[in-house]
């Protein structure tokens, strides 16, 4: 149903349908861009699958191509049983007549959803339309030759009787106006000159001007210069922030040698048969295992056990992750004071639990929850401690771990975003360079623009008070957002 006003306009139930559908091509001009019948013959094929085959239909603007495409259009009605159209009624489509697309558009909307449109209510006009906004006769004369009609069959003959009727009509409509509202068309005589009762007209319609105050504004100048403005609009311009290490590269490639020797000294899996008193990380060790010493020979034996299903894992790990979150600060010492091995034996010791539990079930999900949790405890402690250090450590060790978990997983994206912030310092420079160092690393964007959604509920309105820095975060998500509703997929825009 068209919309009050324009026929070729479409009300809001049916947009949204349109949308939903996720067509190739967006709506731009009603009535052009289904003139071709492509855009029918891709909506048909949402809910006729076998029926309709994409390939054999051009996206085209020639005569020919349209004629064809709705050829096979009427033909696949006909097969199916569906009596929606008529030819008289394409060829008005194939010409772009107005009132004609949104017609149809509202039958077929009624035959695949079995629903019915919501009328529109049309506003009365509150005064009559003004002689000046009528057609003329030349306008009537150019817009019936533009109907399909005189388009597929330009006789002569029979296009000038046609158009001496339409010129009938028009100048008995004129008649008709002047007779019902005289006074109306007074005011100009046949000869052109004006009328006497003119100035009184004018003279009555003129009343006291109302008196307009303006309120004058001051102009806020802004101390933010051309590099912060483009700081803020490209993720990509400024480098890491002031409390963290300046670097545009992927945690992945190690800048020196002892990132480097960082990176080796991570494992990727659980391996329960690590040297518990070796340098590497003998600290963080110890205290995981001590937590969990009465019932098992270390944490990682107790993890492996519980991303097994073991039931005796499942039972106690309640206990054993409120007691991790005890010692959370303890542990986040020894990370911190360690060798280089101390935390990224921590990372290895939760990430394989973040990944591998899994959430189909009740117990499950619990599970993975209370090790998030933990996790993010752990990481709020060691950010206490020293959050540019820790900061330095998440990224090069554990993001690169969480990135294809956010990515593959969407389930936990909520708790895994939150296990990201606590290693994060609560500022907005540390989370403007936390956002595009995850935007670097995880290489997905819907993934990406989903996690912001998360994140977004994290930050905290302190940060939002401050007109500059605040503005700078503020602009960031901007950025995203706009990122995100450029994507084809109705569900992340």
């Amino acid at each position: 149903m068209a919309m009050s006003g324009n026929p070729n306009s479409l009300s809001r139930e049916i947009l949204r349908w349109l949308q939903s559908l996720d067509l190739a091509y967006s709506i731009k001009n009603v009535k052009r861009d289904f003139a071709n019948g492509f855009l029918i013959a891709e909506i048909f094929s949402r809910y006729f699958r076998q029926g309709i085959q994409m390939h054999s239909y051009d996206n085209g603007t020639a005569i020919r191509v349209k004629k064809d495409n709705w050829s096979q259009l009427l033909k696949f009605f006909r097969k199916s049983n569906l009596d929606i159209i008529d030819p008289n009624a394409v060829t008005q489509i194939i010409h772009c007549e107005d009132g004609s697309v949104a017609t149809f558009l509202v039958a077929i909307y009624k035959l695949l959803t079995q629903r019915e449109v919501q009328p529109v209510v049309k506003r009365p006009p509150l005064t009559k339309t003004a002689q000046y906004m009528r057609h003329t006769g030349s306008k009537v004369i150019k817009d019936t030759l533009r109907t399909g009609d005189f388009s597929e069959h330009p006789d002569e003959r029979t296009t000038a009787v046609a158009l001496n009727q339409v010129l009938d009509d028009h100048e008995s409509t004129l008649q008709h106006d002047k007779a019902m509202d005289p006074n109306r068309f007074s005011s100009i005589s046949l000869s052109g000159s004006k009328a006497p009762n003119v100035s009184k007209t004018m003279e009555a319609s003129k009343g006291e001007t109302p008196q307009i105050t303006v309120e004058q504004i001051q102009v806020k100048q802004s101390n933010r210069n051309i590099a912060h403005l483009r700081a803020a609009q490209d993720p990509g311009a400024s480098s890491y922030a002031n409390n963290a290490p300046a670097s545009n590269s992927s945690p992945l490639q190690p800048q020196d040698h002892q990132q480097e020797a960082l990176h080796e000294s991570v494992t990727s899996s659980f391996k329960p048969t690590a040297s518990r008193g070796s340098r590497g990380g003998a600290g963080v060790a110890e205290m995981l295992d001590g937590i969990v010493s009465a019932e098992y020979e270390s944490f990682l034996v107790f993890a492996g056990e519980l991303v097994g299903g073991n039931a005796k894992a499942v039972n106690a790990s309640d206990d054993i992750f409120e007691n991790v979150c005890r010692a959370a600060e303890d542990v986040a010492f020894a990370a911190m004071e360690g060798n280089a091995a101390s935390f990224p034996y921590l990372c290895n010791s939760f990430s394989p639990l973040l990944k591998e539990l899994v959430e189909p079930s009740v117990t499950a999900k619990s599970v993975f929850k209370s090790a998030a949790n933990a996790f993010s405890l752990i990481g709020e402690s060691m950010k206490a401690i020293d959050p540019e250090q820790t900061a330095t450590l998440f990224f090069a060790t554990t993001l690169p771990k969480l990135a294809p978990l956010l990515s593959a997983q969407p389930t936990k994206r909520g708790a895994l975003c939150e296990c990201f912030y606590s290693f994060i310092e609560c500022t907005v420079p540390a989370h403007i360079a936390a956002v595009k160092k995850l935007q670097t690393v995880l290489d997905d964007v819907p993934a990406f623009v989903h996690a912001l959604t998360a994140l977004v509920f994290l930050e905290d309105e302190s940060l939002f008070q401050d007109a500059a820095s605040g503005a700078d975060l503020l602009d960031l998500y901007l950025y995203y957002s706009l990122i995100g509703l450029s994507q084809t997929s109705p569900s992340i825009r």
